[in-house]
């Protein structure tokens, strides 16, 4: 039986595609070496990739993929001595 990446039997998902891997507030903000709230005013400012609002209000993700192209991005950005100012 196949598993999602959390473990999660996908027996559920007839086209068997995978469910975007999602990160926490604190997950993104550690990837991104970033304070939590400095996350939070940067993905509000349109600085950082948007989360998806799950649910409640308080319920923020952050697809693991967007966040690294994002990274990818503004590394290649800096390697080319241009980048967003």
């Amino acid at each position: 039986m196949p598993l999602s990446p959390t473990g999660n039997d996908m027996t559920d998902n007839p086209d068997n595609t995978q469910a975007p891997d999602l990160m926490t507030a604190d997950e993104a903000a550690a990837m991104l070496k970033m304070k939590r709230p400095a996350l939070l005013a940067a993905a509000r400012a349109g600085r950082v990739p948007a989360p998806a609002r799950l649910g409640g209000p308080k319920t923020l993700r952050w697809d693991r993929s967007q966040v690294t192209a994002w990274i990818a991005v503004r590394l290649a950005e800096a390697k080319n001595g241009g980048g967003a100012a």
